[in-house]
């Protein structure tokens, strides 16, 4: 099918198929008398044609014939459309003229006709179904896919790519000034010089596009500049793309032949020439020897007269050739050598100009190391007629494309406004050092009145970190390529902020960056990583910089970014790379065991139960991923956000009880938080709905209103004006009384947790600061000692480890029991005589418990609170009556 897709007018050699397939055919027509006993023995006789007879039966075969071969083309062609071209249809109808002139209209055969159609043959439709594909198909449009979030962004720059560096002025006055050029006898060398990465290439289109009569000019039009242009011939040769180094010279002359064979067919012919004979200069002695044995009968033009005669002709076509040479600064010695032997001798034509682009240093360095070049600095200029420098460009464009190119990466101000968050804190670091006009860092120190001068004045782009590891249009590329792909990995879950910290270090010393992912040149100081400036310049000699591939320049500037990673007085994002159970994820890209942000961020916003359930749901790993999001949480930007992390921290405080009544007491409790948020109000009432709450853990609410409680009534004693979370004694009262009450339901019996709540529930404290209970709590505890005198009195003593010193051991027992039984020195004894043998004791517990109830007596109880027993039998009979206390 495709060899008949043919278009005459764009496709010369479609007029020859078509006349080579009538000539055939026009053969076959005349020798037909030949064809028909072939025919009629092959395939009449073997096949018995002339046996088949018209019949319903037939004609159904056919017709399923003709259904199936109509499914089979329109799978085949699907998504296409019929685009018959005039090479298709005009040899359509060649076989059609053949197929009647030959077998339908000679009267040689007798064709069958279809039983119901008298007049359409079976042959008429193996015809038509042959000749099907003879017609031309094109590929329907399809609709656009749409792109992609992903990819990456090339440094390679496009010919209508936007002047990002703002030299589009710069580059139309050197274009105006190539158009004015009339005639130049030989070739005139224009060098653009910059170092690399710095825009040379993007430079050179815009020179281009200036140069093309098709681009569309803004402003006045130049007098004649249409005109110029249509008379220039733009050539662009990338030597660095030539995959021979041997052949860079014949390689530009082929290129050239071919772009100027648009204009003068015999100019490509003699350039072509000009190529062979250049190689034959190179061949070997044999090779030389059979040329010149040929050349004895078939006579060729010098060297010398083909460069005469491409002059010549370049003359007549009246056009100015500019050649474009990119990526000069990208060769190795011998291969740069011939390029500028290219411009200098073997392409030196007429009314030719080069516009090389190149680093003047590497040049002079490459051609150097080569030994092959004298003076290399005046060989040079013998080459270039021109050298421009590039003009340098504001570093805020760096920053603007970084922006604009991450923007396009990240369309919603969800994923974006983090990213820019850490953009403004990057670009806001500065350096405690110089740098000097080369570029150069200087880590000298500062005098006194430079270190005012560095304090107190606005810094320039220079001083500031972000511009001095970001100096061109590369590095921006290659930033965003590779933060790009680590943020697509734990974007979501890591720092912004370190992330491109850490990429910032990988792009200018991917050795350090390694090195620090092995933890070298960190110390771990109050659980967080710090970075040792001191061993890493140790570390980093000028020798070891050179193994490393570390430029010396960049090596402050590296630790400088791992000073601000590692910095202690940063505040610290909760999965900071400082920490170390977060510190792999930046280098392994892997969180098994982290919680997504939007995922606890969606549970606060529901409140606690939606928290309880996520962190019962989740693994040992993830509950401490969401305790470390909880602790980070400072500042907050209203009052829900503030209290539903309270709310979040108590619902999950029996996992890690004191770290969380810290952090909880410590946000209550900070006065730069609640005076914003509250402003004076609300506080007290939401502290009183919490502690009141029982979805929140008992031991949380208990021991915090037993310190608001105690402050209080402390502050009372005392008559300061301390501003206190709440002000209401009674209310506090109450949540203790019923966290006792609550707890004592829960257990049943007496335990050392009740004891310890019933201890909170504080009346008021004597000035001898003695603490007097609350009467409720006291007559709870009543009820709960009578009822269980047999967990009560195994649990009521308390043992007191002596100083190593002591010979003995100090026992407790219940300091409270004068206040369970509301002072009564004679109801606590009738307590004790009457559970002195309690049957549920055994006997041997029955005889310490009456030897320590008598040691109490003897010290003169209720005034004695403990007793001091050295006796090594009873201490060990003690601890096994008080054995099971919690």
């Amino acid at each position: 099918m495709k060899r008949f897709a043919m278009n005459f007018r764009t496709n010369k050699k479609a007029w020859g198929r078509v006349l080579r397939l009538i000539f055939v055919l026009v053969l076959v027509y005349f020798a037909r008398e030949l064809l028909y006993p072939l025919i009629d023995k092959y395939i009449i006789e073997e096949f018995h044609v002339n046996k088949v007879k018209g019949s319903d039966e037939l004609d159904c075969a056919f017709g399923l014939l003709l259904a199936f071969y109509i499914y089979f083309v329109g799978k085949h062609w699907r998504g296409k459309r019929l685009v018959p071209t005039l090479a298709s249809l005009v040899s359509i109808a060649i076989f059609y003229a053949a197929y009647v002139c030959i077998i339908r209209q000679t009267g040689h055969y007798q064709l069958l006709s279809l039983k119901n159609v008298s007049w359409f043959k079976y042959l008429d439709i193996l015809y038509l179904l042959a000749t099907i594909p003879m017609l031309a198909f094109q590929r329907l449009p399809g609709k656009e896919p749409a792109p992609l979030a992903f990819g990456f962004l090339s440094d390679v720059f496009a010919k209508d790519q936007v002047d990002l560096l703002q030299r589009g002025k710069y580059a139309e006055q050197l274009a105006l000034r190539i158009l004015s050029v009339r005639f130049l006898e030989k070739a005139f060398v224009i060098a653009i010089n910059s170092p690399w990465g710095f825009g040379k290439s993007a430079f050179l289109l815009l020179v281009e596009n200036n140069l093309d009569s098709k681009k569309e000019r803004n402003g006045n039009e130049v007098p004649g500049l249409r005109q110029a242009q249509e008379g220039t011939i733009v050539v662009r040769y990338n030597p660095w793309k030539n995959f021979d180094e041997k052949k860079i010279i014949h390689d530009f002359l082929d290129q050239l032949s071919k772009e100027l064979g648009r204009y003068d067919a015999d100019l490509s012919a003699k350039i072509r020439e000009y190529a062979k004979a250049l190689g034959k200069a190179s061949e070997s002695k044999l090779s030389k020897f059979t040329e010149a044995a040929v050349e004895v009968f078939f006579p060729t033009a010098s060297l010398s007269e083909l460069y005469e005669q491409i002059n010549s002709r370049i003359k007549r076509i009246q056009k100015r050739i500019v050649v474009f040479i990119d990526d000069l600064d990208r060769l190795n010695g011998s291969e740069l050598l011939d390029v500028l032997r290219l411009v200098r001798n073997t392409a030196n034509f007429n009314n030719t100009i080069f516009i090389v682009a190149y680093d003047h240093n590497y040049v002079l360095n490459t051609v150097d190391k080569s030994n092959q070049i004298s003076n290399k600095e005046q060989y040079l200029q013998k080459i270039v007629q021109l050298e421009l420098t590039l003009p340098t460009f504001s570093d805020t464009i760096l920053l603007d494309y970084l922006r604009d190119q991450l923007q396009q990466l990240y369309k919603s101000p969800v994923q974006y406004d983090p990213i820019n968050n850490a953009l403004i804190a990057l670009t806001s670091y500065t350096l405690p050092f110089k740098i000097d006009p080369a570029g150069q860092v200087a880590a000298q120190p500062m005098s006194e009145q430079e270190l005012v001068d560095f304090v107190f004045q606005q810094p320039t782009s220079r001083d500031l970190l972000f511009y001095a590891m970001i100096t061109s249009i590369r590095d921006v590329v290659r930033l965003v390529n590779s933060s790009e792909m680590a943020y697509a990995s734990i974007g979501d879950i890591g720092d912004p902020l370190e992330i491109l910290l850490l990429e910032l270090v990988k792009l200018k010393g991917i050795s350090v960056y390694q090195l620090i992912a092995n933890r070298h040149f960190l110390t771990l100081d109050k659980g967080a990583y710090r970075f040792e400036e001191g061993n890493y310049n140790l570390f980093m000699s000028a020798e070891r910089c050179a193994q490393l591939n570390v430029r010396l320049a960049d090596k402050p500037l590296i630790a400088e970014c791992l000073k601000r990673l590692f910095d202690p007085s940063r505040t610290l994002f909760f999965r900071s790379v400082a920490k170390p159970q977060y510190f792999s994820l930046y280098f392994s890209y892997q969180a098994p065991n982290a919680v997504e942000l939007g995922k606890i961020e969606d549970v606060l916003a529901k409140g606690a139960g939606a928290v309880k359930q996520l962190y019962d749901d989740a693994t040992t790993g993830q509950r401490a991923d969401i305790q470390s999001y909880l602790y980070s949480q400072e500042g907050f930007a209203s009052v829900e956000a503030f209290k539903s992390v309270i709310q979040a921290l108590c619902i999950i405080a029996d996992d890690n009880f004191r770290a969380i009544f810290s952090k909880v007491t410590s946000l209550l409790r900070d006065q730069n938080v609640t005076g914003k948020l509250f402003n004076g109000t609300g506080l007290e009432s939401f502290v009183l709905g919490l502690l009141g709450n029982d979805v929140y853990p008992l031991d949380i609410r208990f021991e915090l209103a037993f310190e608001e409680l105690y402050k209080l009534l402390k502050e009372e004693q005392r008559a300061t004006d301390t501003v206190m979370l709440v002000m209401d004694k009674a209310a506090l009262q109450g949540v203790l009384l019923h966290c006792l009450q609550e707890e004592i339901g829960k257990k049943g019996s007496y335990t050392r947790n009740i004891f310890n709540i019933y201890t909170r529930n504080i009346s008021h404290i004597t000035d001898t600061n003695h603490i007097v209970l609350t009467d409720e709590a006291n007559a709870t505890m009543n009820r709960l000692v009578r009822e269980q005198p047999y967990t009560y009195l195994k649990r009521g003593f308390i043992n007191v480890h002596p100083e190593p010193s002591f010979t003995g051991q100090y026992f407790y027992f219940d300091p409270f029991m004068d206040q369970h039984f509301n002072h009564s020195f004679e109801e606590e004894l009738a307590y004790l005589n009457t559970h002195r043998e309690l049957a549920a004791f055994g006997e041997a517990d029955r005889e310490t418990f009456a030897e320590l109830i008598a040691l109490f007596q003897l010290e003169g109880y209720p005034r004695a609170e403990k007793v001091f027993v050295e006796d090594r039998r009873l201490i060990a009979a003690i601890k096994s009556f008080i054995d099971n206390t919690e």
